[in-house]
This record gives C-alpha cells, sequence and structure tokens, in this order.
C-alpha cells in the first residue's frame, strides 16, 4: 500500500536569504508516515530533502481534503480546484487498533496563476 500528498507550503526558517516556501510530503512507506521536506518549492534535486519518520506500524492511511466547508477524497475534485490548494488536509488512520484523525494546514491561502 502507498499513498503520497505533496504541496508547497509556507515554512519558518532562520535565514531569510530563500524562498519560505518549501514542497512539503507526506507518504506512506513501509507501514510509517514520512513527512519529506525539500529546500525550494519546486526542487532541482528531488533527492535532496529532510526526511522525518512520524508514526510506525499504520494502517488503513484514508486522506481527505477540505474545499468550501466540505471533505472530498481526492484532490483536486474538479478542473476549478487545479490550481487550489486545499483548505485543510485530512490524514485517518489506525495504529495499535486504534484510530486517529490528524488535520494540517497548508498554510498558503491563494491560488497558483498561469
Amino acid at each position: 500500500m502507498f499513498k503520497k500528498i505533496s504541496f508547497n507550503s509556507k515554512v519558518n526558517s532562520l535565514s531569510n536569504d530563500s524562498s519560505p516556501i518549501k514542497r512539503i510530503e507526506y507518504l506512506l512507506e513501509d507501514n510509517s508516515l514520512v513527512r519529506k521536506q525539500y529546500f525550494s518549492a519546486n526542487p532541482y534535486d528531488s533527492e535532496a530533502y529532510i526526511k522525518l519518520n512520524l508514526l510506525k506500524d499504520i494502517t488503513n492511511l484514508e486522506i481527505s481534503f477540505m474545499h468550501n466547508k466540505r471533505w472530498h477524497n481526492k484532490w483536486p475534485i474538479n478542473k476549478n480546484t487545479e490550481n487550489i490548494i486545499p483548505t485543510l488536509i485530512q490524514f485517518e488512520f489506525v495504529q495499535d487498533n486504534k484510530e486517529y484523525t490528524w488535520i494540517i494546514e497548508p498554510n498558503i491561502d491563494y491560488a497558483y496563476k498561469n
């Protein structure tokens, strides 16, 4: 089983020399919930990131996306949301036979425009 979500988010940094917008990935890897943070929003080197194993022994991971005060099971949900960042992202999972819900906010409130 493999699931992944990636998005750009504003990340606090000690340096003002680089953009605070970074690519973030959450993925299920070998039954562990993993967070990868890249050094830019559009990384040149896909192998250059900080990896953090958040939780082990995860099963039944489901990811949902908040848009217009409703949860959706996929993103984008239609053509109109292709360039919009969801308001919230929800992870529901089971660990040690207990159900958990974890909600994150991408921290960016604008849409991509060409």
